[in-house]
Order: structure tokens, then C-alpha cells, then sequence
């Protein structure tokens, strides 16, 4: 009877499916020149789905009873008394499925200006993180990215064209990458891909690493897109101003190549919002990674020079992802 009770509660809120649409310079910042999608605001928080599994249900619907009847020193103390125990571990489950089911979804409701709200759902989501990062035992330490990335997907370079942004302080260099998605490992709602080109260029238009797309562009399906900016720094030390390991090879040509596959994890941006609508990119997830997490693929081996994973270094892509795979069905299935 309880569990019939639940459920009509939950079929009364369920709301309207998501819209996704497309943007090249968002009303809300119409000088950035770089890659953003549109995404309509939920009509109603928290927001529910009809094909969303029960999990991240509860997971939305605990969010959102938190951030209305919690203060955030409350929540920091009952965080900080877990170990690596089971409400650490369903922490975990729910954070990966709830980004796992619709990463921009999960990120744009953070951002829910609700003025019954005593926490911003982006302070709890960060707390939570550092909670399961500050706990993690020596086997599972290097979950976080797993947990932190709302994609994880193994694609084939199509297309990369730069954008120069002379309004940018630094990032100047930002270069949009068009890649054919071969493996979805997670985050199942991607945005649609966008013809971007043709863009103003900086460098040589002979530069053989950047390819400007064609008038027309057949974009297919299984397709996704992302950006990164030349300029961006990488590794253990990226944060310090002796830092000089860029977006850059050793021949300073940009990091990401065509027709070279990848396995990346990548995040939302807010780039800025309307009353109706989130403008948002996509990036690569971990400026730590040597790689910043932009795994590249050659001669069938995944280049990992930071061990990023604990999986070890000159595994195989199926090598690899197995290990990948494994960790997460260690997540979900605790």
C-alpha cells in the first residue's frame, strides 16, 4: 500500500520530457564565439520523467528535500562523520545513474533558483563529491573521475575547427572537436551536433591539425561535441605559473587529432542562462590528467602516462574499458 502511495505521488509530479535545442552565440552572451547548446528550464522541481529509473527519482526527490529543509552546516557535519561505508557507497550509485540518465539534466537542476531553498543544489553536489572523494578506500580511489564525469565515451575524431575569441583574457585558442561516438559508456542524453564553421581562424590555414568544416554537414547520429582551449594547462602541476605542459604535442600542434580515436570524459559548462532557457558546452573533465583526460588511442593502445586509473599503462582499448566497465558495475551493485 505504501509502495502504491509512493507511486501515485510520484506519477502526480512527473512532468513533460526534456527540449533540447541549438545555439551559435547565446542571447544572454552574445559575444562568446565558442560551441553551445540550448536547454529549456524544468517547469517544475524537482523535475521527473516517465522513463527515469527509480533511483534517480529518489535521487532528484532527495535533492530537492534537502535543499529546502537542510542547511548546508548540517549537511557538512553528517558528511564528515561517514567512512567508506554503505551511505557513502549509494552516494556514489545515485550520483553516477542520476548523471548517467541525463548529465545536463543533472547539472542544470544545481542551478535551480528556488527561494524556498536554503542550499544551492550546486553546493550540496559539491560537498557530496568531496565527501566520497575524502572517504574512498585504496581500491576505489580512483572513482572520482567516474563519478565526477557526466560523459564517458569512446569516439573517432571527425572534425576539429578553431575558434578565435579575442574577447577571452586568456583561452583565446578554443577548438571545437566533432567526434563519432563508438562506445557510449555513460551519459545517455547527448545533444544533437551543429554544423559550427565556418569560424575565424588564427593560425595557418594550412595547418594540417585543424580542419574547418565543410559548408554542409552531414552529421550523423552517433555523434557528439566538445571543446578545449590551447591555452589550458595540464598534469599534477597545472596550477602553477611554471606550468608549461598546454593544450599543445611536442610539435605545438593542438592535442586532439582527426582521425585518431579517444576515449574522454567530459562535463557541462554554464556558459549563462535566459528566463527560459540554460546555454551550456561541453569539456573535458580533469585538468590533473597529463592527458586532461582525453585518453588517446594508438596502435590499439590507450595512452594513460598518469596511471589515471589505477588500471595500469599500455593496456589494450578492450583491455581498458573492461577495467572501466568493471569499476562502474562495482558502483552500481555495491
Amino acid at each position: 500500500m505504501k509502495f502504491k502511495f509512493i507511486t501515485l505521488l510520484l506519477v502526480i509530479f512527473i512532468t513533460s520530457g526534456t527540449m533540447e535545442l541549438f545555439s551559435q552565440n547565446p542571447p544572454c552572451k552574445p559575444s562568446y564565439q565558442g560551441l553551445t547548446f540550448e536547454y529549456l528550464k524544468p517547469s517544475v522541481y524537482p523535475p521527473l520523467y516517465t522513463d527515469m529509473p527509480y533511483e534517480v527519482m529518489i535521487g532528484y526527490i532527495a535533492m530537492d528535500s534537502i535543499c529546502k529543509n537542510m542547511i548546508l552546516d548540517s549537511v557538512d557535519k553528517f558528511l564528515k562523520q561517514q567512512t567508506f561505508n554503505d551511505t557513502i557507497k549509494y552516494l556514489k550509485k545515485v550520483m553516477y545513474e542520476m548523471n548517467d540518465y541525463n548529465p545536463i539534466l543533472f547539472d542544470v537542476s544545481q542551478f535551480n533558483h528556488d527561494t524556498n531553498y536554503k542550499i544551492f543544489g550546486t553546493d550540496l553536489v559539491e560537498y557530496v563529491k568531496k565527501s566520497i572523494h575524502r572517504t574512498q578506500s585504496v581500491d576505489t580511489k580512483f572513482d572520482y573521475n567516474i563519478i565526477s564525469a557526466a560523459y564517458i565515451v569512446h569516439i573517432k575524431v571527425t572534425y576539429t575547427n578553431l575558434i578565435y575569441n579575442n574577447l577571452a583574457k586568456l583561452a583565446k585558442n578554443q577548438i571545437i572537436v566533432t567526434g563519432k561516438i563508438l562506445d557510449l559508456i555513460k551519459g545517455h542524453y547527448i545533444p544533437n551536433c551543429k554544423y559550427t564553421g565556418p569560424s575565424p581562424i588564427k593560425r595557418d590555414e594550412e595547418n594540417k591539425s585543424l580542419k574547418k568544416l565543410p559548408t554542409t554537414l552531414n552529421l550523423i547520429d552517433s555523434c557528439i561535441q566538445f571543446i578545449y582551449c590551447l591555452e589550458w594547462t595540464r598534469g599534477k602541476n597545472y596550477e602553477e605559473p611554471f606550468c608549461t605542459k598546454h593544450m599543445v604535442d611536442e610539435n605545438g600542434l593542438p592535442l586532439i587529432k582527426q582521425d585518431t580515436e579517444y576515449i574522454v570524459f567530459l562535463r557541462p559548462i554554464l556558459i549563462c542562462e535566459t528566463t527560459s532557457n540554460y546555454y551550456y558546452s561541453l569539456r573535458p573533465l580533469d585538468p590533473y590528467s597529463e592527458v586532461y583526460t582525453m585518453y588517446p588511442i594508438i596502435d590499439g593502445l590507450v595512452i594513460d602516462p598518469g596511471n589515471d586509473f589505477g588500471f595500469g599503462r599500455g593496456l589494450s582499448v578492450e583491455e581498458f574499458k573492461n577495467k572501466l566497465k568493471s569499476r562502474i558495475n562495482m558502483i552500481l551493485n555495491f
